[in-house]
């Protein structure tokens, strides 16, 4: 007969031993689940069972999700896989369904992987995943195979060759593979510690590779170009070798130079753009001076008898030309022989057409403003005909009589004369910045020469 204490106990024990074999019930050994309680069923085409069977684990990111329940033939061929999921996975309806190997000696699973695009619809009960949303493991059978291809191709004496050489190459550099190791190894920890940055660098490579691969026959040519360039300076390498030494003393002789120079350089290029800026100014007049100075010295050395020019004492021509020789130019100034009543003293307007109107290669005032350097324009030069200004006494002439006959002296009306420009404008063809166009000689004066 038990005593109350040890019927207590008794009674205990069973409870606690209930509840235990409850809990490893439902949390370990999953019964329910196993029952198909809290799970949907789905089934997945694969091409081939890929090692899958009857109880492989299915997952979800890596996280056990469920089993797979069978796996028989596909009507038409390839197989497929019945599993079970638990219900509140919320695998997305796109996900890759990936067979695995969890160990090597072949312990296969089916890992569901969502792509980057994943959808916001979840697989449901009684879904199918086609064969076009799985990928298989590449069967030991063609690994085995690529290798042996692989190792069939290697040729034996080159192998020797090759291992012989990579034996010469590093023998004695222990050290330094070990620390070539421990940098590489440091350079892996620091990209995982700053893992989206290497992400990126590495995307980034991309763009950089791809222009490559692209400008593969410009870079071909540019390595050809820069080898023919390299082996033309190993061919000279003595030569340079001596302009590089011996052009030392040349090159202390240019620093010091320069030095010399500091001071005052400055000063001069100020004191030669200052030049610069005035002989723009004066130009014409030195264009002008240049064409008359030929002229000038013929004229002087006229004064030399011939044979004379390089004597120790020439005979010089002292006869000089007075008079009026050449003649004054009195065509084209109105009133130049008329006179008027002393007792006039009324003023007159002064005559804005009066110069002397003759053609530009007549002997009359040869220093006259007909061969004086045009005025400061756009069209500058070293004549006055440089900018437009043409002398004719035959084209004054003929505006005039167009004038008084009633007919514009229009360009396509002054066909053939000189004094009118083939843009109609008188005197000058253009004044540039100007924008004044005289009418008159006396305008031309006071409008565009400098007051």
């Amino acid at each position: 007969m038990l005593s109350r204490l040890v019927r207590v106990q008794l009674t205990l024990f069973a409870v606690i031993t209930a509840v235990a074999l409850t809990v490893m019930a439902l949390n370990y050994v999953r019964i329910p689940a196993q029952l198909g309680v809290g799970r949907i069923d789905m089934t997945v085409e694969l091409d081939h069972a890929g090692g899958l069977y009857p109880k492989s684990e299915v997952t979800y990111r890596g996280s056990a999700v469920g089993q797979v329940t069978s796996v028989d033939l596909r009507p038409g061929g390839g197989a497929v896989a019945r599993i079970q999921v638990d219900e509140d996975a919320k695998i997305p309806a796109n996900a890759q369904a990936l067979v695995r190997s969890a160990s090597v000696i072949g312990e296969q699973y089916l890992n569901f992987v969502p792509p980057a695009d994943a959808s916001k619809e979840f697989l449901a009960d009684g879904d199918v995943i086609g064969v076009e949303q799985t990928t298989l493991p590449t069967t030991t059978d063609e690994v085995l195979s690529s290798v042996d291809d692989l190792v069939r191709s290697v040729p034996t004496d080159q192998l020797t060759t090759t291992l012989d050489e990579l034996g010469t190459a590093f023998g004695g550099t222990g050290d330094e593979l070990g620390t070539l190791i421990d940098a590489a190894s440091e350079l892996v920890t620091a990209a995982n510690e700053n893992l989206p940055a290497t992400v990126s660098l590495i995307d980034s490579v991309d763009p950089v590779l791809s222009t490559q691969i692209e400008m593969d026959a410009q870079i071909r040519t540019l390595a050809e170009g820069l080898h023919v360039v390299t082996s033309e300076l190993e061919a000279g390498d003595a030569g340079l070798r001596s302009i590089i030494t011996e052009s030392v003393p040349n090159i202390e002789a240019a620093r010091q130079f320069a030095e010399d120079l500091t001071p005052v350089f400055g000063d001069v290029l100020s004191d030669v753009a200052a030049v610069g800026e005035v002989a723009d100014v004066y130009l014409p007049a030195v264009e002008h001076l240049l064409i008359v100075y030929p002229a000038q010295e013929t004229i002087f050395k006229s004064v030399l008898g011939p044979g004379d020019e390089f004597a120790e004492t020439p005979a010089i021509n002292l006869w000089f030309k007075l008079g009026f020789d050449p003649p004054v130019c009195t065509e084209g100034f109105e009133g130049a022989n008329s006179f008027r009543d002393v007792n006039d003293t009324t003023k007159l307007p002064a005559y804005a057409d009066s110069y002397c109107k003759v053609a530009q290669d007549s002997p009359l005032v040869p220093r006259g403003a007909r061969n004086a350097p045009c005025p400061d324009s756009s069209l500058r030069g070293p004549r006055a005909a440089d900018c437009g200004l043409v002398f004719d006494q035959v084209a004054v002439d003929q505006q005039s009589f167009l004038t008084d006959a009633g007919v514009s002296p229009t360009p396509e009306a002054l066909k053939g004369s000189d004094l009118i420009a083939p843009t109609g404008q008188f005197f000058l063809t253009d004044l540039g910045a100007t924008g004044a166009v005289p009418q008159s000689f006396a305008d031309l004066l006071t409008g565009v020469l400098p007051q």
